[in-house]
């Protein structure tokens, strides 16, 4: 379900996608009406207009929750999730999801988070401490060293420019790009 606000939340709509009958685990705008939303069976949708209307975007996987999205800008994309043939997924686009492709990181340890920094520059966090980058865009992919094993579940950018990246068991780590 895809709820929406004009007022800082005192008042809710219901903006569900049309046909999403499965849940939905993240979403991200990249201006005031386009926005992608990615959920469970490999699900992702797109508004063009502030979420009254949703579009099913195909993606080649299906069975496979995605559940973290992110866009450098309203072009550049990737989608991360669970493993696909043995292997986490993540998803890259260079044309706003009309085309998604599928990039291989070497992973059998499933991704929770994806943040761009820029279209190039993306980082992936997961199971296991895992945490991997791309400076390519997402054609080649490297293991970072976190120093925990424990799951890390959500990365962002600070204002100073540092990521910090959070897990469980209170693991909160910092970062430079």
């Amino acid at each position: 379900k895809v709820l929406y606000t004009e007022d800082a939340g005192l008042t809710w709509t219901d903006r569900t996608a049309s046909g999403c009958l499965y849940s939905l685990y993240d979403i991200c705008f990249v201006n005031d009406t386009v926005g992608t939303a990615v959920g469970w069976g490999g699900m992702v949708w797109k508004t063009e207009d502030a979420g009254l209307n949703w579009v099913r975007q195909q993606n080649g996987v299906l069975g496979v929750n995605l559940v973290s999205v992110d866009f450098a800008n309203i072009s550049t994309g990737s989608i991360v999730g669970d493993q696909f043939a043995g292997e986490a997924v993540v998803l890259n686009t260079g044309n706003g999801g009309t085309l998604w492709e599928q990039n291989y990181t070497g992973s059998s340890n499933e991704f929770n988070a994806i943040y761009s920094v820029n279209k190039d520059y993306r980082y992936v966090v997961g199971d296991n401490g895992v945490i991997y980058f791309t400076h390519s865009g997402g054609d080649n992919w490297e293991v970072d060293d976190s120093g925990t094993t424990q799951r890390l579940r959500d990365i962002t950018q600070m204002g100073s420019g540092k990521l910090i990246i959070v897990g469980e068991r209170g693991t909160v780590l910092l970062k430079d790009p």
